[in-house]
């Protein structure tokens, strides 16, 4: 499967050692269904690994966009 046969991509917002917020993509996938499962997993990762309890929080970070046609 070549790279523009994916049409959503997870990006996630990370502040600089400035503190200015960016958007980061972190994986393609084929299908939206697949990056909100992806989504959950890292969520669920970050949450029992780091102690941080807000969920909601944690899961705020990242977004899920269409690139169709963009890549």
């Amino acid at each position: 499967m070549e790279l523009g046969d994916y049409h959503y991509v997870v990006y996630m917002s990370v502040k600089d050692k400035d503190g200015k917020l960016d958007d980061y993509p972190i994986r393609p996938f084929l299908y939206e269904p697949e990056a909100q499962v992806y989504i959950t997993g890292y969520v669920d990762a970050i949450v029992n690994h780091t102690g941080e309890a807000d969920e909601a929080k944690v899961k705020g970070q990242f977004s899920i966009r269409d690139v169709t046609g963009d890549i």
